[in-house]
């Protein structure tokens, strides 16, 4: 009985995650391209510029640095390191997950290429 129930609401939980993930699926496009706010503790610590195939992202003490966007499905895109103001020597890729999509926001989990656990949460608000 309690193997029956266990196994019921595992069910429905992942038939609820599936749903959701379909629904995120449709939204994430309008969050493509545009300039966002990452804030820490209602601060903007991050500025990030993102057109076509390149996201600029500047720093709260001006510091910039250029990556290159592939999009591996439409929520769920590559950062490849191209330049910086400082540069970086052993650069790994960043995969980065748009988890969830708000009216003018969305929050994302992002982890270095090669893990399979998000390392990074943040919720970027939408500027242009």
């Amino acid at each position: 009985m309690r193997m029956t129930v266990a196994l019921l609401l595992t069910a429905i939980f992942l038939i609820s995650c599936t749903k959701k993930k379909t629904l995120i699926v449709h939204n994430c496009s309008k969050f493509w391209e545009g300039t966002f706010n990452n804030e820490h503790k209602g601060e903007v610590d991050l500025r990030i510029t993102r057109k076509g195939n390149y996201q600029i992202e500047v720093g709260k003490g001006g510091s910039a640095a250029k990556f290159k966007v592939d999009w591996l499905d439409s929520c769920r895109y590559r950062l490849t390191y191209v330049s910086s103001d400082k540069p970086v020597k052993d650069y790994k890729p960043v995969i980065v997950q748009i988890i969830e999509v708000k009216e003018s926001s969305y929050v994302i989990e992002g982890w270095l290429e090669g893990q399979s656990m998000a390392t990074y949460r943040s919720e970027l608000f939408k500027v242009e």
